[in-house]
């Protein structure tokens, strides 16, 4: 018998809980047993959201259709039916790997199968911040290759693009860091980048003597600044340790990082915006 939608989508959940879990326990030193015993205890604890989330439980809530097709064809019609003036997207990276850019965890294609010649202790130490504050290299060579100006918007992006262009877009909130949603020519103002992108760069700031981010240790720089500099790659004069010698820290897109919280626009906005919405699209994921 083939198991629930529910059932698959708590089993799904589940895998995704432990894998940032593990993630997590390799790219932060868990120093004693009751860290490693608090982290375990959320792990558990977000599995029983899960599977009470999803209904397994018990029976599956029946709810009426509310479009006539799963297909691109029924959004349309519910969006010209119901006046939609308040839509919220939801994108993940599958909306880019038609431009060329891989996703993450894809076995075989993703970004994390394919860093080998970077020779890192893991593939998510490109993106923790400890990590590259010791070995910056790997990243500034990665983030040469990832730039937004290699890559152009696909359909999806200038259907959001449309969306926002007819008066219908609220806001979109994307996972992606590739910049690919203001290329698209969505402003500023409507896109919720919760991890970060390639728009704006920062100092990364300093430590103090605890390990802790010095107050008023980063600021901002220019983001065209950052990419000529990346562009020269590790000379000395024009590359990224002039600009690391320059403003005293090294500089990075403001690309969220394990080791980072994400920006608190998507705090500010989160729950105002699902709020209002009239129409919730997921796409990429």
């Amino acid at each position: 018998m083939a198991e629930s939608v529910s059932t698959q989508i708590a089993r799904e959940q589940a895998a995704v809980i432990d894998r940032v879990f593990n993630e997590r326990l390799a790219h932060e030193r868990v120093r004693a047993d009751s860290e490693l015993a608090r982290l375990r205890d959320q792990v558990v604890f977000l599995k029983q959201i899960a599977v009470q989330a999803t209904g397994v439980y018990g029976e599956e809530t029946p709810y009426d259709p509310v479009l006539t097709s799963f297909d691109i064809e029924g959004v349309a019609e519910y969006i010209k039916d119901n006046g939609c003036k308040n839509i919220v997207v939801m994108c993940g990276a599958g909306i880019s790997t038609s431009a060329g850019i891989p996703d993450f965890r894809t076995p075989g294609t993703g970004l994390y199968d394919n860093l080998q010649k970077y020779d890192l202790p893991t593939p998510q130490s490109v993106f923790t911040l400890d990590y590259f504050r010791h070995s910056p290299e790997a990243f500034y060579t990665l983030a040469n290759e990832m730039w937004p100006d290699y890559y152009a918007p696909t359909p999806v992006h200038h259907f959001i693009s449309e969306l926002h262009k007819r008066e219908m877009l609220l806001r979109c909130y994307t996972q992606n860091i590739d910049s690919l949603e203001s290329r698209a020519g969505l402003p500023a103002d409507t896109i919720v980048a919760a991890h970060g992108n390639f728009d704006t760069a920062s100092t990364i700031g300093t430590l103090d003597e605890s390990g802790r981010l010095v107050p008023g240790s980063r600021r901002a720089v220019p983001i065209t600044e950052v990419r000529d500099a990346i562009k020269n790659g590790a000379d000395e004069t024009n590359g990224w340790p002039a600009l690391e010698k320059k403003y005293g820290s090294l500089v990075k897109p403001d690309i969220t990082f394990f080791g980072e919280a994400l920006p608190s626009r998507f705090f500010e906005l989160r729950d105002a915006d699902l709020a209002s919405c009239d129409l919730l699209i997921v796409m990429g994921t």
